[in-house]
């Protein structure tokens, strides 16, 4: 009787089978059929995305081969590579208040050397510089790194000029009260002056311009050993003041300028230029230094009544 059940029982589920249920019942048998429902359906949108994208992965392939696919891919990562390093340079710069620009620019320059050291590590070891596309986002980096740099610095020179504290032109009065300025902690701790629209000739005092000659290292009473010979060098001052400033007021502030220890020489005559031009040791620094406000203002007037003839 016992081996006769079993019988019955495993017909019973064999023809349970066959007509889609479980031993477990007509509940998990529906479930059944729907997963093989789903599944069904599945494989028939698979097969239509597969006939839908064909076309194009064949054309892909097809474009991927020619020679001109290569070379717009190439200049596709040269330029991708360059971006990059413009973003790791400047953006830190950009993302710091004006205070800390300079430790921003540190930051985004140091980020960019890693870019650069990175992408060059993956070309020359992970591709062993024969991925064409590699070669040419390693080269895109390294050719940015320099102008990147170059706009970072930039950005903080123009967040040290909104940071200057206006010196000439204040209030549209032109220069500032010397006592006044000396006695302003917005002033006295500064890094940086502004001077808006000079009159280089009434400002710029050149015809009152001193000089000191100075060597270094510097006499002592020691008498103790010292390496090295003496360095010589000269250092221009021209008082910068107001247009209504006399020889009796103090002056507010001095344009300094040095001539990196190239000798002793006069520093009315490197202003003026009239040297023997293949005299130019240690004059042509000072020249070009005493003429830069003149050649400013003269950019700045000629840019101002270009504007205005427009």
């Amino acid at each position: 009787m016992g081996r006769l059940r079993d019988v019955t029982a495993g017909l019973s589920a064999t023809f349970a089978r066959l007509r889609g249920r479980t031993r477990d019942g007509p509940a998990n048998a529906k479930q059944h059929h729907r997963r093989r429902r789903r599944r069904k359906s599945r494989a028939s949108l698979g097969k239509l995305a597969r006939a839908f994208f064909q076309p194009y992965v064949v054309r892909f392939h097809a474009a991927a081969a020619r020679v001109a696919f290569k070379q717009w891919a190439a200049c596709l990562f040269l330029v991708a590579g360059a971006s990059a390093e413009y973003a790791l340079a400047l953006l830190p710069v950009a993302a710091a208040v004006d205070a800390q620009k300079t430790l921003g620019a540190l930051v985004g320059g140091g980020l960019g050397i890693a870019f650069c050291g990175g992408a060059g590590y993956v070309r020359a070891y992970v591709y062993s510089g024969k991925n064409a596309l590699a070669d040419h986002f390693f080269l895109g980096a390294v050719v940015a790194a320099t102008p990147a740099s170059h706009a970072a610095s930039a950005l903080v020179t123009a967040a040290d000029f909104r940071g200057a504290s206006v010196a000439y032109g204040f209030d549209g009065m032109g220069m500032r009260d010397a006592a006044e300025a000396l006695s302003s902690l917005e002033v006295t701790g500064a890094d940086a002056f502004a001077l808006r629209e000079p009159e280089v000739n009434s400002v710029f005092r050149f015809d009152l311009m001193g000089q000191a000659h100075a060597t270094t290292p510097l006499p002592d009473a020691t008498h103790g050993f010292k390496a090295g010979k003496l360095e010589e060098g000269t250092f221009c001052a021209v008082p910068v003041v107001g247009a209504n400033w006399t020889i009796d007021d103090p002056v507010p502030m001095w344009y300094v300028c040095e001539n990196d220890w190239r000798l002793f020489v006069d520093c009315e005559e490197a202003y003026r230029g009239t040297y023997d031009r293949n005299d130019w040791y240690g004059k042509d620094r000072l020249r070009d230094c005493l003429r830069r406000p003149e050649a400013l203002v003269a950019a700045y007037d000629f840019i101002r009544d270009k504007i205005t003839v427009k």
